[in-house]
């Protein structure tokens, strides 16, 4: 596993220009054909965290210090899981065509998607930055580490999209099932509700959560200016390397017959 992974770095060097127009690509394909073009990354975020707000700032906010940041810094974590995982479940089945003309790592579609993803997530952070100054949260200087679980939330869903991009070659239902499981997360995310609402017994299932581990250690950082703890850390990067090993396992077993089943 160690000497694929170190394989697949040399590549991805070897191609970055290539990645960089996939991207590029991305960003047309998203965009193409709308008025407002890359603004909708911005529009997008803040619309439905205006409803979030309406709706459930009278009813729950009111225990929830800072809740205008406590629910974007949630939105943001499970949008970007979202939106990248997904965008990774059609990669290989939506790329049919560079796999059979274009010499190049397969695995770098997802990775592409990954990536435009990140940048779509890193431009509606502008709106978070607003909160921050409007809301008169005290700035601080641990909320410069935020790259920190954002760098865990993408680490995650490559690997999370890269098995099921490559399971969805197979099996097309993959791709309900993909649904499926991002509607549970973002429910089980507390986004624009506090954790300490759940029962007891039933707050294993939160903790179980990957995307909830990912949305505090962010919350800590930009809202309250605590240091992530080692448990912190590892409780993150144990859930980044079982989604990249299951991701670049299943890769590595069905790559060779990608062409059979486009």
């Amino acid at each position: 596993m160690g000497e694929t992974i170190r394989r697949n770095l040399q590549e991805t060097v070897r191609y970055l220009p290539l990645l960089r127009e996939l991207i590029k690509r991305d960003f047309k394909m998203k965009y193409k054909r709308t008025y407002l073009g890359i603004l909708w990354t911005l529009l997008d975020p803040l619309l439905h965290m205006m409803v979030i707000l309406i709706v459930f700032s009278q009813l729950i906010g009111r225990n929830i210090q800072y809740f205008a940041a406590y629910v974007m810094t949630g939105r943001l974590m499970v949008q970007f899981f979202s939106q990248a995982s997904g965008y990774c479940v059609n990669s290989f089945v939506g790329g049919g065509l560079y796999i059979k003309s274009v010499k190049m790592p397969l695995y770098m579609l997802p990775l592409s998607k990954t990536i435009s993803a990140l940048i779509n997530k890193g431009i509606a952070m502008i709106i978070l930055v607003f909160i921050i100054f409007f809301t008169g949260i005290e700035l601080r200087p641990m909320m410069l580490l935020f790259p920190i679980p954002v760098l865990y939330a993408f680490l995650f869903s490559y690997g999370i999209g890269l098995a099921f991009g490559t399971w969805m070659v197979f099996f097309r239902d993959v791709g309900h099932l993909h649904g499926v499981l991002t509607t549970l997360l973002h429910f089980l995310t507390p986004t624009f509700y506090s954790v300490d609402i759940i029962p007891p017994n039933y707050q294993w299932i939160i903790n179980s959560n990957p995307i909830y581990h990912f949305a505090t250690m962010m919350r800590n950082l930009v809202m309250y200016g605590n240091m992530p703890t080692l448990t912190d850390h590892m409780i993150c990067a144990m859930f980044c390397a079982g989604a990249l090993i299951m991701g670049i396992a299943a890769f590595q077993k069905g790559k060779n017959t990608f062409i059979m089943h486009l």
